[in-house]
């Protein structure tokens, strides 16, 4: 079983790093992403919609609303960039199903849904949650979805078996 409610928003410069840090003082980053993370609770699972549209457009920058809920396969991606609401997904978080497609599809959402169009109202396409927020996580390359993203495939060795005597 897996839950993730998480906002992120995109700091480039330090001046919305500190006002990122101020907000939200838990928030934090890893190597190799542009983005800061601030995990909720289990049980905060809405999308806080007014109050991050009001810090994309305060920052200027990408935010994001990422959650999923694996028990439910339940999913939800809000996305703002500056003054704009660019995209909103919501799967199976009160009925079966695509409650909510707003916005235009971004370049991680054809690999992750098959090439499917998405539609409200739709059953189709079923998803697996964890793995479509994976999809979100590994395209933005977000913090807690580096390692899979970065992680080096292991190698394997060659040696040849010793012939047994």
């Amino acid at each position: 079983m897996g839950t993730l409610n998480a906002i992120y928003v995109r700091a480039t410069n330090p001046d919305t790093v500190q006002a990122i840090k101020k907000k939200y003082r838990k928030a934090t980053t890893e190597a190799g992403s542009e983005f800061y993370w601030v995990p909720r609770s289990e049980d905060d699972f809405r999308c806080p919609e007014k109050d991050l549209a009001a810090l994309a457009k305060q920052l200027n920058t990408d935010v994001l609303w990422l959650s999923f809920q694996s028990v439910s396969d339940s999913f939800q991606y809000h996305h703002w960039l500056g003054n704009k609401h660019l995209r909103s997904l919501e799967y199976q978080i009160t009925q079966e199903g695509w409650e909510r497609v707003e916005g235009t599809p971004e370049p991680w959402e054809p690999a992750a849904f098959d090439g499917a169009e998405l539609e409200a109202g739709s059953v189709e396409p079923f998803i697996d949650a964890r793995e479509t927020a994976r999809a979100v996580g590994e395209h933005y390359i977000l913090p807690g979805w580096i390692e899979v993203v970065c992680k080096p495939k292991a190698q394997t060795s060659k040696k040849k078996a010793k012939p047994q005597r």
